[in-house]
């Protein structure tokens, strides 16, 4: 969860545009809390009662009601995809700038295809978190609070008979949640590998023809693409799962409501409208739930993604400036290599014990077969390592 805060401080710089979209949320909610409120009245005065007076302050209501609704909720949406996008704006930002400060030998052991997987792949994830997180936290959350509301409001012995199943929707998802992290942050490394293997063999496509070995490619291929649609569908079915449950929990506590609120308007304790209304608000209700634990799913992934991007972004360059340092002008007498050793992993040597001098103004060729060193010493001569 460490990765998740660090994330949503990316937020803070649009703090206000949060606030007013937390305050657009409320009232889309209120609105629609209204609209449902509004169906007892509709149902037992007009439709049970046969009073006319009722008609158009009601259709009144409810028309008045929806319109404010459609109005704030295309504000709070609009207001969350503009901060989604300003921070996977700057989230890239960082990441390239990040990217162009590190050393050389990051790139040498980092693939150029799973680095570009994570500018895209994984910060559209990211996108995606910034904006249905709050939204379904946040909006949906009132939902259920004002729907709950109204529902005690009808009944409260109805509202707390479904509420039996809550406990167990919550160790489901919880336990769920565990395996949707841990499958979508090797479903986000298996991308990066397909990003790796399309931009190494397009860019050596020569090379390939050269040595007919398009066979090898595409089987290599095959069995990349394969692996990634395992994982992805044991991603997809413990996302899934969560859903068509719930919503059969839901069933069960529903059926209970119409065997028991039936009865108490067939015998005179309860009104039509009450029982509708509770109906309805109970079934409005499922929306903003299965919207509450979608966000298991979005916050899973996000963890996953967050921590491959802060790796980058935690990277340190192993060639830095000395504090102080005085700013080359150009070469003044020479170059000299003195006894210079050198090897890019340990205990694997490159160069050992270089030595020669160049006098400004030399033309020097190196010379030596593949594998000898000669790019590495150009590399050292200009500060790569």
């Amino acid at each position: 969860m460490e990765n998740l805060k660090r994330l949503f401080n990316y937020l803070k710089p649009y703090k206000r545009k949060f606030i007013y979209a937390m305050i657009c949320m409320v009232f889309v909610a209120a609105f629609q809390s209204v609209i449902m409120l509004l169906i007892k009245p509709a149902m037992d005065k007009i439709f049970a009662l046969k009073q006319r007076e009722y008609l158009l302050p009601i259709a009144a209501g409810i028309i008045i009601a929806g319109f404010f609704k459609f109005i704030f909720s295309y504000l709070q949406s609009y207001l969350l995809s503009w901060m989604g996008q300003s921070v996977v704006r700057d989230i890239r930002n960082e990441m390239y700038e990040k990217l162009m400060n590190l050393s050389m030998n990051y790139f040498i052991k980092s693939s150029t295809g799973k680095l570009i997987s994570r500018l895209t792949y994984d910060v559209s994830l990211i996108q995606r978190a910034i904006v249905m997180i709050p939204r379904n936290i946040l909006r949906d959350g009132l939902y259920v609070i004002f729907f709950l509301g109204i529902l005690f409001y009808l009944n409260w012995i109805w509202t707390l008979a479904i509420f039996v199943a809550f406990p167990i929707i919550s160790i489901i998802i919880l336990k769920i949640g565990k395996k949707i992290k841990r499958r979508a942050k090797r479903v986000q490394e298996l991308t990066a590998d397909i990003y790796s293997i399309l931009q190494e063999k397009i860019t050596g496509i020569k090379l390939i023809k050269s040595v007919v070995a398009e066979k090898e490619e595409i089987d290599e291929m095959r069995v990349q693409n394969h692996d990634y649609f395992n994982l992805l569908m044991r991603l997809t079915k413990a996302d899934i799962l969560q859903a068509p449950l719930i919503e059969f929990l839901g069933v069960i506590g529903m059926s209970i409501i119409v065997l028991w609120g039936g009865l108490e308007v067939i015998h005179g304790t309860s009104t039509l409208g009450t029982f509708v209304a509770f109906i309805a608000t109970s079934i409005s209700m499922y929306r903003p739930v299965k919207s509450l634990t979608d966000v298991n799913t979005d916050i899973q992934t996000a963890i996953a993604a967050a921590e491959r991007i802060f790796e980058i972004l935690d990277e340190k360059p192993t060639v830095t400036e000395l504090s102080g340092a005085g700013e080359m002008k150009g070469l003044a007498k020479e170059i000299k290599f003195e006894s210079v050793n050198f090897s890019y992993v340990l205990q694997k040597s490159v160069l050992n014990d270089i030595n020669f001098t160049i006098k400004k103004g030399e033309t020097v060729a190196i010379v030596g077969p593949s594998g000898s060193g000669k790019t590495t010493i150009i590399n050292l001569l200009t500060r790569f390592f």
